[in-house]
């Protein structure tokens, strides 16, 4: 309210919280009306002037100020009376003053910036709400391009309302409160649509094709400016309302709210805002409080540099191809979550392909490419990634593109198929390796299969392996058969030969018991390894359990009972030299007995006719009956035969020693030694005369005879 015209009284409204201003002169401008809009620089701001004044207007201040003079005058304490009669006509040159002043400004002019044509006389009918009829009228006009729908409001939109409405749309479980704001406003704000009224869906919004227009092409731009430039004309938004329309592009994704940092917010599940920055996936976890309000002082919008799963799907369609794109941002969580499922996954899976390749590139003389061993480390860190955030920004750095992860993902897939046949095709490898040479066509089908089991090629071309396996299994088959017939055969020889071996071994025993009784002489030079031998091949004759079917169908390319190959032959030769043998020791000891001095022992001692056995070995000696041996040959026998034959071959004799020690004579303390050998070879002397007189057959025992001078023999 001024009394005369100022240019600054029309500057544009800067408060973004102001709508409109009114402006009264209380007199008729010096200024004519033309150049008071030119003036005016906002659309929202209105000047009332008043007529020239009336008469009766003139006369209502003069009374007013005839009355005032009055009560000032009359101060005396006995001009009471006289005081309160000039009040009384001050109130009532009051009223007539206000009354005239509505009639001045009905008469006068409401000046607006583009002439909006508001009657002063409708303006000024009524004394009371004329700010509000103003306002309403201004705003009416100059907000002619709202970016909502005020009409669909169901009740008039506060700023508490609009913090339920943040909370109805961007919480996971809203309060009943929030959910009605969002019933009463949401569709008005154009952030729901009326066929789901309580569902985000912004898509129609005006605000939010504005905003977006004023952010293109600028990665940072203050939540202060957005407010400035659509809280005026023509747009009329609120703070309230930018604050929820910000927000609301944060959730549709693309941009990020970055929060005051002295403010910092901790979300509703007790965590810190991360970098105080609202994003997507944090607003469900934001209160719109007191806290939030202050933090919102300063805040700006700002491009999001984290990329939306849109963006990131074609690197991460590469482990799945069956991954899908979202049409929302809430959809991104599940995304999300399954993604970092499939890098759970992989997580295992990547040290056990590249530990079974490794092993079975040995197997099968190859070796891992350093392509794939690179792979698989890259693959490594990439599952490390929290988020799809940065699994992206990560598989950026290892790969320019999609295409260049899809090649290389492509030969750790191709190491996986591998990896899922590793152990059938570590089996036929190693069976082949092990198989016997029994056929010729089948030595050459193995060696031309063992070309076909290369590592190389086959973690080129995986699918080729069932082909391979097949072609192997084909081959098996007929080498089963082979060995099998093979093995049958060995093991009928090794009977055969055990049975040989059986019939000989009462005679090695016989034998053997033979050789013992050495007083027939001592046995051939050949005959000490006989017990060997006989030990050697018999454990060679040993028959397999599964000498019918060997088990050679299953993992063990021979018997896993005896390991037979072709290289293992019947000791055929053994056998037969070891019989030769026997015979050879049989005959020289069957000619010992018959020796006419051993025979004549023998029969001697078997007249006595105390010994039934003895006579019965007499005939088979006679006969040279080996095989009857091993039922009379006991070691009874054998201890009585030694006996025997000791008993007589032994000669007794006396040597006088009286010659000796005479021979011998005085002995010299010096000489002691050489007495003892002149002893020693006089006694050997006379056993030699004894044995030359009773024959070398014979044993001598001597005894020394010392004469006494009695004549007597000691």
């Amino acid at each position: 309210m001024s009394d005369r015209w100022r240019a600054e009284f029309g500057d544009e409204v800067k408060n973004a919280d102001q709508h409109f201003r009114v402006i009264y002169l209380t007199a008729r401008s010096e200024a004519d009306d033309g150049h008071i809009t030119l003036d005016l620089k906002d659309a929202r701001t209105v000047v009332c002037r008043p007529e020239s004044l009336s008469e009766d207007t003139r006369e209502s201040l003069a009374d007013l100020i005839a009355a005032e003079r009055m009560k000032r005058n009359a101060s005396a304490p006995n001009q009471t009376s006289l005081r309160e009669y000039a009040e009384t006509k001050r109130r009532d040159a009051v009223k007539a003053i206000l009354k005239c002043q509505l009639d001045e400004f009905r008469r006068g002019k409401v000046l607006t910036q583009k002439g909006y044509g508001i009657p002063a006389a409708e303006i000024f009918k009524l004394p009371k709400e004329r700010e509000a009829d103003l306002g309403g009228r201004l705003i009416e006009k100059a907000y002619d391009t709202p970016l909502f729908s005020p009409k669909d409001f169901k009740k008039e939109l506060t700023d508490a309302d609009a913090k339920k409405v943040f909370a109805g749309l961007f919480h996971k479980d809203p309060a009943n409160a929030a959910k009605d704001a969002v019933q009463n406003f949401g569709v008005g704000l154009e952030l729901a649509v009326k066929s789901h009224p309580t569902e985000f869906k912004p898509d129609a919004s005006q605000a939010l094709a504005r905003v977006r227009e004023h952010l293109s092409g600028r990665p940072d731009v203050p939540l202060a400016e957005l407010k400035t430039s659509f809280c005026k004309a023509p747009y009329g938004l609120t703070e309230s309302m930018i604050v929820l329309y910000a927000c609301s592009l944060v959730k549709t994704g693309g941009f990020e709210l970055v929060l005051n940092s002295s403010t910092p917010i901790t979300l509703t599940n007790g965590k810190q805002l991360p970098g105080n920055k609202l994003t997507t996936h944090a607003l469900p976890l934001c209160d719109w409080n007191a806290k939030l309000d202050k933090a919102l002082l300063g805040a700006r919008l700002v491009v999001s540099i984290q990329k939306g799963w849109n963006e990131v799907l074609p690197y991460a369609r590469v482990l799945d191809n069956t991954l899908k794109p979202v049409a929302a941002p809430d959809e991104e969580p599940q995304r999300n979550e399954d993604l970092l499922n499939i890098l759970s996954n992989l997580k295992s899976e990547v040290p056990e392909v590249s530990k079974v390749l490794s092993t079975l590139a040995s197997k099968l003389s190859g070796n891992v490419p350093s392509s794939l061993r690179e792979t698989c480390a890259r693959l490594t860190g990439l599952t490390a990634s929290a988020s799809f955030q940065e699994f992206d920004a990560a598989v950026r750095e290892s790969y320019p593109s999609p295409l260049d992860f899809a090649e290389a993902f492509e030969q750790f897939a191709k190491g996986r198929q591998l990896r899922d046949r590793a152990f059938a095709l570590g089996q036929a490898r190693d069976y082949l390796s092990g198989a016997c040479d029994i056929e010729v066509s089948g030595v050459l089908q193995r060696d031309l299969l063992m070309c076909f089991f290369e590592f190389d090629t086959l973690l080129k071309d995986p699918a080729i392996i069932p082909v391979r396996v097949e072609n192997f299994e084909k081959w098996k088959t007929s080498y089963v058969r082979a060995y099998r017939k093979a093995h049958r055969a060995y093991c009928h020889n090794l009977t055969e030969l055990e049975a040989t071996l059986s019939a000989l071994k009462p005679k090695v025993r016989a034998l053997v018991k033979m050789n013992a009784i050495v007083e027939l002489g001592p046995p051939l030079p050949t005959m000490g390894s006989v017990t060997g031998d006989l030990a050697a091949v018999e454990k060679r004759l040993y028959v397999c359990p599964d000498a019918d079917e060997a088990a050679v169908d299953g993992a063990e390319p021979t018997c896993p009972k005896c390991s037979w190959t072709p290289a293992s032959q019947p000791p055929a030769v053994e056998v037969a030299k070891l019989t030769a043998l026997v015979g050879s020791g049989l005959a020289d000891r069957f000619q010992r007995f018959k020796d006419a001095a051993i025979g004549t022992i023998l029969k001697k001692a078997a007249e006595k006719g105390d010994r039934p056995d003895l006579t019965k070995l007499l005939e088979i000696v006679q006969i040279a009956n080996a095989d009857a041996l091993a039922g009379v040959l006991t070691d009874e026998l054998v201890d009585f035969l030694r006996k025997l034959l000791y008993d007589e071959n032994l000669v007794q004799e006396e040597i006088q020693l009286g010659p000796i020690v005479s021979d011998i004579g005085a002995i010299e303390e010096d000489h002691i030694e050489e007495a003892v050998d002149r002893f020693a070879k006089l006694l050997t002397k006379a056993v030699k005369d004894a044995k030359a007189k009773h024959g070398k057959s014979k044993r001598v025992r001597i005894f020394l005879r010392l004469q006494a001078p009695d004549g007597s023999v000691q």
